[in-house]
């Protein structure tokens, strides 16, 4: 047991379910709100908010006139308490009730050079099977909690919170948001690193994340700390993250996701290097999850419509701007033929999947013989009027996930990444049911 690391300082010792997170209380100095550099101090307290909708507030113990007098929605502030400066913007205020509120911008300290470690949370990000570490609360029990990325010297190590069994079945039934993992960041030389460079590394990992869960998934509440293990640097931005219940089923594999994660992560951030697509694939990845979300989003329809649009876009991008296969002309005239050309390329099939029963079953009584065909003819009959077809929910929903399946192939193919996945296109797979990838096979 000596051998088994100790598991992260947890998420579960800060914050319940939706419960607002404390991140600081004392004497606040705030300034910004004159002209002539007047500041005011009081005490108050700052927190993040879940509910209603995820925010940072600031609640003072009492409102001065010479604060309220001057204040504008959209106004920018400098808060200040202890040695921590934040510059913020206001987007709420509420003074019968004591509070400055909502505050939407960047809220981070001035760069600094000599960052050792940096600790995070991460939240709503799938309860998945990792590595295995000592409970902090029962030093003689361990559980596979731990995730582990590594990538051009840095590491990234991802601890599960302790009580998880308990607050998934809560928030399961609930909604909303929860933090789901401590993270810690720190070069594998032990050698300091800014905080440009940590930000830098924070927004790679945000974008991972966010398509290995299909929804938007923000690193919050970041400290920096010295080499002495002193705080030296924080950020409260307000990161854009999805309530619990907008989780994709889709590529991971919740038993094999340190497998599938540490192996892509450094093939992802390569892929991310190329300025193109650098560029664009955050675009791919805005409609892919907004696609992902189905009924809780734009309907099954219009959820095929958004997952078209991404679907062009990266066919669009490998074909004409990448390999020059096509020009842009050719590209938008023959439509359903350029998405085959795109999966031909990548070694991906073009096929109906029979397991999809609906879609198919309509797909063959119109004379599509392949899925690119089927999903752009489908998407046709939703959008264009003059259409006379009427497909019914599974068949929209059978055409949504061949195009998501095709968007996460694209994707991992690009990476590079060849180990197991999950395939989203088996309705009925158990929780650790994996297979090769289309062009291992």
């Amino acid at each position: 047991m000596n051998q088994v690391p100790v598991c992260l300082s947890h998420a579960s010792e800060i914050s319940e379910p939706n419960q607002d997170i404390v991140l600081a209380q004392g004497l606040l100095v705030i300034s910004g709100f004159t002209s002539n550099d007047e500041h005011l101090s009081v005490e108050g307290i700052v927190f993040m908010q879940f509910l209603p909708q995820p925010r940072i507030v600031v609640e003072l113990e009492h409102i001065d006139n010479r604060l309220t007098d001057k204040l504008d929605i959209e106004q920018s502030l400098k808060i200040s308490i202890e040695r921590f400066s934040f510059e913020c913007m206001i987007v709420q205020t509420q003074t019968d009730s004591m509070r400055l509120i909502a505050i939407e911008s960047f809220i981070c300290q001035p760069e600094t050079q000599h960052l050792n470690k940096a600790t995070f949370y991460i939240v709503n990000f799938p309860m998945c099977h990792g590595q295995g570490v000592q409970r902090r609360n029962n030093p003689l029990s361990f559980s596979r909690s731990r995730i582990q990325l590594r990538d051009s010297g840095w590491i990234i190590t991802l601890d599960k919170r302790e009580d998880y069994q308990q607050i998934q079945e809560y928030i399961k039934q609930s909604d909303g948001y929860v933090l789901t993992y401590a993270g810690l960041i720190e070069r594998e030389d032990n050698c300091n690193f800014t905080s440009l460079e940590l930000l830098e590394q924070l927004k790679k990992l945000y974008l991972f994340l966010s398509f290995a869960r299909g929804a938007f998934t923000a690193p919050i509440i970041i400290e920096g700390f010295s080499k002495e293990g002193s705080p030296i640097w924080k950020d409260w931005s307000h990161r854009r993250f999805d309530r619990w219940t907008l989780t994709q089923s889709n590529w991971l594999s919740i038993t094999q996701t340190q497998n599938q994660l540490s192996e892509l992560y450094p093939k992802w951030n390569r892929l991310m290097l190329d300025p193109l697509w650098e560029q664009e694939i955050p675009k791919v990845l805005y409609w892919y999850i907004h696609a992902g979300r189905n009924t809780q989003g734009a309907g099954t329809d219009g959820s095929l419509i958004l997952a078209t649009a991404a679907l062009e876009r990266l066919s669009f991008v490998l074909l004409v701007h990448k390999e020059k296969k096509l020009s842009n002309e050719k590209f938008k005239k023959r439509l359903a033929w350029s998405l085959r050309k795109a999966l031909g390329l990548l070694e991906i099939p073009e096929h109906l999947p029979d397991t999809l029963s609906d879609f198919c079953k309509y797909s063959n009584g119109n004379n599509w013989q392949s899925g690119p065909q089927a999903v752009i003819e489908l998407r046709n009959e939703i959008v264009h009027p003059d259409r006379s077809g009427t497909p019914g929910p599974y068949v929209s929903f059978g055409a949504l996930q061949l195009a998501l399946w095709y968007i996460e192939m694209m994707l991992l193919r690009l990476a590079g990444y060849e180990g197991e996945y999950s395939n989203r296109l088996k309705l009925s797979r158990w929780k650790g049911d994996v297979e090769m990838l289309p062009w291992k096979k």
